[in-house]
C-alpha cells in the first residue's frame, strides 16, 4: 500500500515563463513584435502578431533542435513561492514535475538543468502527453495519494476536472489563475500563486499557516 503523499507540479506557466521565450523567438527569427507577459498564451500572441501556422510550427522545430531553450527559460517564481514550496518539501511530501514536453533530443537534460539551476525542491521528473491518464493509471488504487496538482493548461485542466477531479471528496485539482484559463474548468478551485497553492496543502496536512504572515512584508 502506498503511504507517501505527493504534490504535483506543472512546469511552464506555473514555474517556467514558456509564451515569453517562445515568444521571444519568433520575435526574432519573423522580425514581429513582442511582449513581455507569461499572461499570454503564445498561440495568441502569434496569432495576434500575425506569425502564420507554418511559421509557427517552425519556431517549435528551432524549439526541439536547440540546446539551450528550456534550460534559458525565466522562472516565473517569488522567492516567497520558493519557500512556501521548501516548507512543502520538508513536510515530507514527494515532489512529481509533470510536463507535456517532449521526451526528445536534449529537453530532458535540460529541464533536469533548469529544475537544478534555480534551486527547486528535488523531486521526479515525469514527461507524459496526457497528464490525467498518466496519474491515475499511476496511482490506481491510492489517488489519495496525491495530496496536490496544480496546471494552468486549459486542455489539462478540462481533462482534469473529468477525470483525476472527480476521484476524491476534497480538491486536488488546482488551477494556477491566469487570464487566458478564466473560463478554463470553473469549478475547480483556483490559486493566485504557488505560495497560494502550497499554503492550502499545508493546512490540508494541519501545519500551521502562520508562517505566511512572515512573509506579508517581504
Amino acid at each position: 500500500m502506498m503511504t507517501d503523499k505527493y504534490v504535483v507540479f506543472d512546469i511552464d506557466g506555473v514555474l517556467a515563463d514558456f509564451p515569453h521565450s517562445f515568444s521571444r523567438l519568433a520575435a526574432t527569427m519573423y522580425l514581429v513584435p513582442t511582449t513581455h507577459t507569461h499572461d499570454v498564451e503564445h498561440w495568441d500572441w502569434l496569432e495576434i502578431g500575425g506569425v502564420s501556422r507554418e511559421e509557427h510550427l517552425r519556431v517549435w522545430d528551432k524549439v526541439e533542435r536547440s540546446t539551450s531553450f528550456w534550460l534559458d527559460i525565466p522562472l516565473l517564481l517569488t522567492k516567497n513561492d520558493l519557500r512556501a514550496m521548501y516548507m512543502l518539501h520538508e513536510s515530507g511530501v514527494k515532489f512529481i514535475y509533470l510536463t507535456n514536453r517532449h521526451d526528445t533530443n536534449t529537453t530532458p537534460q535540460q529541464t533536469a538543468g533548469w529544475l537544478h539551476k534555480h534551486q527547486l525542491p528535488s523531486g521526479e521528473l515525469v514527461f507524459a502527453k496526457d497528464k490525467d491518464k498518466y496519474l491515475t493509471e499511476r496511482f490506481e488504487g491510492n489517488i489519495g495519494s496525491i495530496l496536490g496538482v496544480i496546471e494552468d493548461s486549459p486542455k489539462n485542466l478540462e481533462r482534469y476536472r473529468r477525470g483525476l477531479a472527480t476521484k476524491l471528496w476534497r480538491p486536488v485539482v488546482f488551477v494556477a489563475d491566469r487570464k487566458y484559463n478564466v473560463e478554463a474548468a470553473p469549478r475547480l478551485p483556483r490559486v493566485s500563486s504557488v505560495m497560494d497553492f502550497c499554503d492550502r496543502l499545508l493546512n490540508y496536512l494541519d501545519h500551521s499557516p502562520l508562517w505566511l504572515e512572515e512573509l506579508q512584508d517581504v
